[in-house]
């Protein structure tokens, strides 16, 4: 393939918060490209040892609406991403899971976002506690998540990928 024509050397944030960096990148045609940096993310399609999948409902500033989504989050330091949607799940919702199978890993928008979110499938959780401030944990048997996404009322990427890397893994 042929030179894409960047300037990755002189690439420099032009604005930046905890959460992102808003980046520019020139072009050798005197363009500017421009793209958010974040820290990679994880999450989890979880299944309850009573066979219903964990959801999590919670107010989204972004979307300026509440979202239905998976577990998910960020990694911490000196943490595995195994280790960090271990964690994530049991905050969010109040369940632990024994162990998170690896799914796999994807970009969520590879023309403006540089964060990948890795996959996993979390089973027989039990409940352990209550789930965070701020969120409603949504509890669905498989046949209500695939109607859900059917019919496009679960609308959440992520989720959806997960249910069927899942499924094409044999995992349920």
């Amino acid at each position: 393939m042929s030179d894409p024509g960047f300037n990755f050397d002189q690439k420099e944030a032009v604005f930046s918060t905890p959460w992102f960096r808003l980046m520019k990148i020139p072009h050798q045609d005197g363009r500017d490209f421009y793209a958010l940096e974040s820290e990679d993310a994880v999450a989890a399609l979880t299944r309850s040892i009573d066979g219903r999948f964990l959801l999590v409902r919670q107010y989204r500033p972004a979307m300026a609406t509440y979202t239905l989504e998976m577990p998910a989050g960020g990694v911490d330091l000196n943490e595995t991403p195994a280790q960090a949607i271990l964690r994530e799940v049991a905050e969010e919702t109040g369940y632990q899971a024994p162990e998170a199978v690896y799914l796999g890993q994807f970009f969520l928008d590879s023309s403006r976002l540089s964060k990948k979110v890795t996959l996993f499938f979390c089973d027989q959780a039990v409940q352990v506690g209550e789930p965070e401030t701020g969120i409603e944990l949504v509890l669905w048997t498989k046949e209500e998540l695939e109607a859900q996404i059917v019919e496009n009322r679960f609308d959440e990427a992520v989720g959806i990928a997960a249910h069927f890397m899942a499924q094409a893994k044999g995992l349920y």
